[in-house]
């Protein structure tokens, strides 16, 4: 008999994946939104990175919603942080932009 080989992943969490990996990032330790917010806050999300859905975002989860969460996260965070407050940075550097429209 012939031997079959299967594979099934997680595609909306693969291009989030791979923003991340051709910035440099790692995608598991790393938050990460595929979105147009150009459209409006309301524009469902193509992908979300794996630390992203541990917070409770769904793959396709609207836009505002991300940014719900996100905030709510870092409240729990700043409540959590010693004397209620951040230190240092969280961002060490900026992901580019991709124009994939070709503007």
């Amino acid at each position: 008999m012939k031997q079959r080989f299967y594979f099934a992943t997680d595609l909306k969490s693969f291009y989030a994946s791979v923003e991340c990996r051709e910035s440099g990032l790692d995608p598991l330790d790393n938050n990460l939104v595929v979105a147009d917010e150009s459209r409006t806050d309301k524009t469902i999300c193509l992908a979300v990175t794996p630390s992203l859905k541990a917070y409770g975002i769904s793959g396709r989860a609207w836009l505002f919603e991300v940014v719900q969460r996100v905030k709510e996260a870092n409240r729990g965070r700043l409540y959590d942080a010693p004397g209620q407050r951040f230190s240092g940075k969280s961002c060490f550097f900026s992901i580019k932009c991709h124009t994939e429209a070709g503007d």
